[in-house]
């Protein structure tokens, strides 16, 4: 790490670096906090779907100006 010092205290001089480098993380965070609830999958396939459906909602939520509930909608009918 002090090799790597100043690429790991960035953040503090860029603000364009956020202070947390990992989206992956801040995602999977909801999905940690819902093992932790009385909650149990059934099989591996189960884990997956949860995390596609969650990466879709994710994906149609960054996008500027969509209705979530639409697409969503739009998914299920096609």
């Amino acid at each position: 790490m002090k090799k790597y010092k100043e690429s790991h205290l960035r953040f503090l001089h860029d603000f364009t670096i956020p202070t947390t480098n990992n989206a992956a993380e801040r995602y999977l965070r909801n999905y940690k906090r819902k093992q932790k609830q009385a909650i149990s999958f059934r099989s591996f396939a189960s884990i997956e779907d949860l995390c596609d459906g969650k990466s879709m909602l994710i994906k149609i939520r960054k996008t500027d100006g969509a209705n979530v509930f639409q697409e969503v909608a739009c998914r299920f009918d096609s």
